[in-house]
């Protein structure tokens, strides 16, 4: 995996200094054009360095917002380029949880079956038939505009939602993660499925939003 810091140059002259990897690349730029720093905005990427070391790139990210002065007098909101997240457990590479919480994790999921696991045919002609039926009429929309994208990302990069059960241990073992959460309540509002809402948050295709 290559690791990269890059550098944002918005049109006002104010610096933005993060980090990113050659997969996230475009997901993360798309996510940046939505924020609120670079909403309606023009701006100039640059890549600044790129290694395999996720650490160097790390520690490098924190030495060119010094340089830069993208702290104080630009567009990251810390000196590490960590961002103002609430959790001090919070890492550019997502939420680093415990050891306590790791096991826990771990303990949930034990034990737990798919609950279609070695069944073929688990439906029968019937129980098809009367799901197609209830289905009818119910499929939702997978399409969402322009304006709806951009106000999907202002909510979420500004962060106006917050549950209380982010980052709990759900019944199938899981955690519920800040962007499934918003994910789930997102796609209600918008008619479209968690999956779609999901996919745009993490970047990962355009094409069926």
């Amino acid at each position: 995996m290559i690791y990269m810091v890059y550098k944002i140059i918005r049109d006002d002259g104010l610096i933005y200094i993060g980090t990113t990897n050659e997969k996230a690349f475009r997901g993360r730029m798309n996510s940046h054009r939505y924020s609120k720093r670079f909403k309606e905005r023009n701006f100039e990427i640059d890549i600044l360095l790129q290694s395999i070391s996720y650490d160097f790139i790390q520690n490098m990210e924190e030495h060119y917002i010094k340089t830069f002065d993208s702290y104080k007098n630009g567009l990251n909101e810390s000196i590490n380029g960590k961002g103002n997240h609430m959790s001090k457990n919070f890492t550019t590479r997502g939420y680093k949880f415990s050891k306590k919480s790791r096991e826990r994790m771990s303990r949930a999921k034990k034990g737990i079956i798919p609950w279609n696991k070695g069944k073929k045919g688990c439906h029968s002609k019937e129980s098809l038939k009367r799901i197609s039926e209830k289905n009818k009429g119910q499929r939702r929309s997978y399409k969402l505009d322009e304006n709806q994208r951009y106000e999907i990302m202002k909510e979420y990069n500004d962060h106006n939602y917050i549950s209380n059960d982010v980052n709990k241990v759900m019944k199938n073992g899981r955690v519920l993660t800040y962007e499934k959460a918003f994910a789930k309540k997102v796609s209600i509002k918008y008619n479209v499925t968690q999956q779609c809402i999901y996919n745009m948050l993490k970047g990962r295709t355009w094409a069926n939003v």
